[in-house]
């Protein structure tokens, strides 16, 4: 399997082995990719990042696609890509595809899928919050010119606002004021539409059962 990283920085992971599927006087062939040849891929994406897996497939058509995690179909997923936005810890585990056509079917490589924390949260603070409870990362990069990432991560879905302040405490703007479901999330913080100045900002998160506030630099 390869990986290709488009402009956004999504992650999309192509399919190596071809199932290939020919319908032939009821006789089932499989040019390659057959049951006992079926490989397990270990592939990791980053949380808040997009998964997508690509079949290349051919035969007589009509072909049909089922995708299943952990031996579990999915529901929906009937296509030859699996597209997967935002994914979060809930979106590990094993994943593969069903292709078949009126003379058989075939399964494709078992991908085995790792969610793994943002690159720069790496202390022991960070992977607690990883493991279920809320937490407020420090925004990146820092210090911006421009665009920068601020991530978050939530136990439960509950009501969130994500307010930036000066440093006098007056309010610049309210960046997500909403329910938010339980998991990581991610929000982009431009600093050209805010008509930040340089200087020193704070950001804050509040929750009903948690609130917390980092800085933010901005460098023009």
């Amino acid at each position: 399997m390869k990986a290709t990283f488009s402009r956004l920085g999504l992650a999309k992971y192509f399919a190596a082995i071809v199932i290939t599927i020919f319908a032939a006087a009821s006789v089932f062939a499989v040019a390659s990719e057959k049951d006992d040849d079926v490989k397990i891929v270990e592939k990791s994406v980053e949380m808040g990042e997009q998964l997508e897996i690509v079949l290349s497939v051919k035969g007589s058509g009509p072909v049909f696609f089922q995708w299943y995690k952990d031996n579990d179909l999915l529901e929906g997923e009937n296509g030859a890509v699996l597209v997967i936005d935002d994914v979060s810890l809930n979106n590990s585990g094993d994943y593969y595809c069903i292709a078949s056509n009126r003379c058989g079917q075939d399964q494709s490589n078992i991908y085995k899928v790792k969610i793994e924390m943002p690159a720069f949260s790496k202390s022991e603070v960070e992977r607690t919050a990883l493991a279920g409870d809320y937490f407020l990362w420090q925004s990146q990069p820092n210090p911006t010119s421009d665009i920068c990432k601020i991530k978050y991560m939530l136990p439960k879905t509950t009501h969130v606002k994500i307010v930036l302040n000066n440093t006098l405490g007056e309010e610049i703007g309210v960046l997500y004021d909403g329910i938010a479901e339980g998991g990581f999330h991610q929000i982009d913080v431009n600093a050209v539409e805010l008509n930040l100045t340089s200087g020193t900002y704070l950001y804050s998160i509040i929750t009903p059962e948690f609130r917390d506030t980092k800085t933010m630099i901005v460098v023009k």
